[in-house]
C-alpha cells in the first residue's frame, strides 16, 4: 500500500533530531546514539527497514568514514531531504533507498568477509610455519601454538555468530588453491627453464627424461587394443632415433615441427569434436612462436606445448570413464 507524506513523521522527527544533535560530531558517537534506536521501529517500515532508514544518517553524514560510495551517498541524500521536506515522491525515494542500501550491504560484508578470511588464512599459514620449523624450540612452539589455536577459535566463533564462517573457509580454501596453483607454475616454468638451458649448453638428460615421460603419458591415452597405431607411435615416436639426431647434428626444427604436427593429430584424434579447435589453434600458435628462436627455445615450445595438451585430454578421459561408469551403475 502506498505511504503518504504524513505517514513517515516518526522518520521526519528522528531525521531531524539526530542530524541536529551538535554533541555528535565522530563516527564513534553516532554509533554509539544510534544503537539507542536499534529496536525502535518506524510506524510504516518493519524493524529491519526501519534499522535501514536508521543508517542512512550515517551514510550521509559520514561519507568517507563509512566509505558510502557515491550511489548510496545519493540515495541516502534524496531520501533525507525528500523526508525533511515532506516530499510527494518520498515513499518511492524509501524504497528506491532501501534497495541500494541491500546492495551496499551485501557488498560491504563481502568485503567483511573477504578481510576476515585474509586475516584467518595468515593465521593458518604462521600456524604452519610453526609447527614446521626446526628453528624453534619445542617450548616455543608449545606456546605460540595453543595461543594461535585461540585466537582462531574466536574469529570462528564470532563468524559463526554472524552466519558468514563457511564463507570465511571458501575463501581461505580458494587462498590456498591460489598458492598451490601458483607454486605449480613456478616450479612448471624452473623445470621448463632448466631444459631450454641444458639443451642451449648441449646437455640432454633432462630433455630425455622428459621424452620418455611424455611417451609414457601418451600410451596411457592411446586404445590398446589398436596394434596399429601403437606400432605406428612407437615408430614415428622413437626416443633413440632422436639421441641419434641430437649426436649427427640433425636435430632441427623441421624435425620438430613433423614431430609435433604427428602428435597433435594423434591427440586430435583421441579427444572430442568440440575440442578440435584447440589443436588447430596450438599449431598455429606454435609456428608462429618458434619462427625466430634457437633449437633450445624451440624444442622447449613444443614439449611444453605437447605436455600441456596432452595432460589435459588425460585428464578428461580419466573423467569420461569415470561418468560411464557412474552411469553404468
Amino acid at each position: 500500500m502506498s505511504a503518504t507524506a504524513s505517514d513517515y513523521r516518526d522518520v521526519r522527527l528522528f531525521l531531524m533530531n539526530f542530524l541536529n544533535n551538535s554533541s555528535i560530531k565522530t563516527l564513534d558517537e553516532a554509533q554509539t546514539t544510534l544503537r539507542t534506536y536499534r529496536n525502535k521501529k518506524f510506524s510504516d517500515l518493519s524493524l529491519l527497514h526501519s534499522r535501514d532508514v536508521h543508517m542512512s544518517v550515517l551514510l550521509y553524514r559520514f561519507k568517507d568514514d563509512m566509505n558510502t560510495g557515491e550511489i548510496m551517498w545519493q540515495t541516502a541524500r534524496n531520501m533525507i531531504l525528500s523526508i525533511l521536506r515532506q516530499d510527494e515522491n518520498q515513499h518511492e525515494n524509501i524504497q528506491l533507498y532501501l534497495a541500494e542500501f541491500k546492495k551496499w550491504k551485501e557488498s560491504d560484508m563481502n568485503d567483511f568477509v573477504l578481510e576476515i578470511a585474509s586475516t584467518y588464512y595468515n593465521l593458518v599459514q604462521i600456524r604452519k610455519s610453526i609447527e614446521n620449523t626446526t628453528e624453534m624450540t619445542n617450548e616455543t612452539q608449545e606456546e605460540w601454538v595453543p595461543h594461535l589455536n585461540q585466537i582462531m577459535q574466536k574469529i570462528a566463533d564470532r563468524c559463526n555468530q554472524l552466519n558468514i564462517y563457511q564463507k570465511v573457509l571458501q575463501h581461505v580454501a580458494y587462498f590456498e588453491q591460489q598458492k598451490s596453483e601458483m607454486v605449480y607454475t613456478i616450479m612448471s616454468k624452473v623445470y621448463w627453464d632448466s631444459i631450454e638451458t641444458d639443451l642451449y649448453h648441449e646437455q640432454y638428460d633432462l630433455f630425455f627424461r622428459n621424452l620418455e615421460e611424455l611417451k609414457i603419458n601418451l600410451l596411457s591415452i592411446l586404445p590398446k587394443q589398436d596394434t596399429i597405431l601403437l606400432a605406428d607411435f612407437h615408430d614415428k615416436y622413437d626416443i633413440e632415433f632422436i639421441k641419434q639426431l641430437i649426436s649427427r647434428q640433425l636435430f632441427d626444427k623441421d624435425y620438430l615441427v613433423s614431430f609435433f604436427t604427428y602428435i597433435i593429430s594423434l591427440l586430435q584424434s583421441m579427444d572430442g569434436s568440440q575440442f578440435i579447435t584447440n589443436y588447430q589453434t596450438a599449431i598455429q600458435s606454435t609456428i608462429e612462436s618458434i619462427a625466430n628462436t634457437d633449437i633450445s627455445k624451440t624444442t622447449r615450445i613444443i614439449m611444453e606445448k605437447i605436455c600441456m595438451l596432452s595432460e589435459n585430454l588425460r585428464n578428461r578421459i580419466s573423467i569420461w570413464k569415470k561418468l560411464l561408469v557412474s552411469n553404468e551403475n
